[in-house]
């Protein structure tokens, strides 16, 4: 078992649907494979209404994935505005990365799949703001993003495809929020830019409250 597990079959499966939506939810047999070139054990398989992708799964390329470990636009994540006001890291220094136009706003998130121990410490697999696999990350880092997996009953009534009559809305299905780094000072105002995605939609009006 772990903290995440527990926290997304918990908190966030009671916090982000609501009891309809719940029961279209369906649970699923998920399995937790040992990782050999880590020496690292996958533990009992688990019934779960939400988890985590895993390290075989994320090479999957039926699945749309790049089929090996090394950088890949195909697994970049970007985080919501709430990940990131809530303390999630994302790359925006361009400093950091010699490409970084390729991986701006991205963030490191976490898999199911145990990894190498780290300086002492229990490791998990990650995925870096470049799309690469990395197999050390230590458990105990608060900073990184999580992708929660879920399967929905098709024929609920909670659910729909998605349209050609829906996508030619061009609704909002993201606001990325960059704010100066540093310390505000009491009294000046700061300047805040909104990235919207898609670039293109068709509302991007705002309502700021305090």
């Amino acid at each position: 078992n772990s903290t995440i597990r527990s926290w997304l079959n918990d908190s966030f499966y009671q916090t982000a649907f609501s009891k309809e939506e719940q029961n279209a939810i369906l649970k699923w047999n998920v399995i937790n494979e040992d990782y050999p070139d880590c020496d690292a054990e996958g533990g009992n398989d688990t019934t779960d209404n939400v988890y985590l992708l895993s390290l075989r799964e994320m090479t999957n390329a039926l699945y749309g994935f790049c089929g090996n470990d090394s950088s890949s636009r195909s697994r970049q994540v970007q985080p919501s505005a709430y990940a990131y006001a809530r303390g999630l890291s994302r790359i925006n220094d361009p400093s950091f990365y010699e490409n970084y136009d390729t991986c701006s706003g991205c963030c490191t998130w976490w898999l199911r799949t145990s990894g190498f121990r780290a300086g002492g410490y229990p490791g998990a697999v990650s995925v870096d703001e470049q799309g690469r696999l990395w197999k050390t990350d230590n458990y105990s880092y608060e900073n990184l993003g999580v992708a929660p997996v879920l399967h929905i009953n098709p024929s609920s009534a909670h659910w729909s495809p998605t349209t050609a009559e829906n996508a030619n809305k061009k609704e909002v299905l993201n606001i990325q929020i960059d704010a100066p780094s540093g310390e505000l000072a009491v009294g000046k105002p700061i300047k805040l830019k909104l990235k919207f995605t898609p670039k293109n939609a068709a509302n991007k009006k705002v309502r700021w409250r305090t």
